[in-house]
């Protein structure tokens, strides 16, 4: 059985974390009078108790900037900048999310599973108004998040060489 890890140091289960957060989302949205940018604000802070953005490919050109970097962790911005690069618009899905009334816990899940997906991309790629196309898939449990950072450790190293 998948575990977290909360800040306060207790340790729960996948399930138990889901449905706290999907308690939690229910209450957010139900909340009158907030605008949705603090709801989204506040959703993102608790969505935080599990791993988020799983990076699912790898764009071509974010591969050589790992390579030219000798395979270490590209900063997130500037030139050599490589980034999670949502498949779904985020301000498209929290709209989505706190737009539609009555999510069935499994519905929800679904939903945020299916657009929490990133590629890694390039600093310019992500910020382009196109879609950043995935050159490599990624397998599961790879390049995960940390903050709003990733990590890069030995099988991340590994992996990339392959490619």
């Amino acid at each position: 059985m998948k575990m977290h890890t909360l800040t306060d140091g207790r340790t729960i289960s996948d399930n138990k974390a889901r449905f706290i957060i999907y308690e939690a989302f229910n209450h957010i949205k139900d909340i009158e009078g907030l605008p949705i940018r603090n709801k989204v604000r506040a959703f993102e802070e608790i969505k935080g108790m599990i791993p988020g953005w799983h990076v699912v490919g790898i764009t071509k050109d974010a591969l050589e900037v790992f390579k030219k970097l000798n395979y270490k962790r590209p900063p997130g911005r500037g030139e050599d900048g490589v980034n999670r690069s949502h498949q779904y618009s985020r301000s498209a899905t929290y709209k989505s999310m706190f737009e539609k009334y009555d999510w069935s816990f499994k519905e929800f899940w679904d939903f945020i599973d299916e657009r929490d997906n990133t590629v890694l991309a390039t600093t310019k790629e992500n910020y382009s108004k196109g879609e950043e196309i995935s050159a490599y898939d990624v397998p599961e449990g790879l390049f995960e998040a940390y903050g709003f950072a990733y990590r890069v450790n030995e099988r991340e190293i590994q992996f990339l060489k392959s490619l």
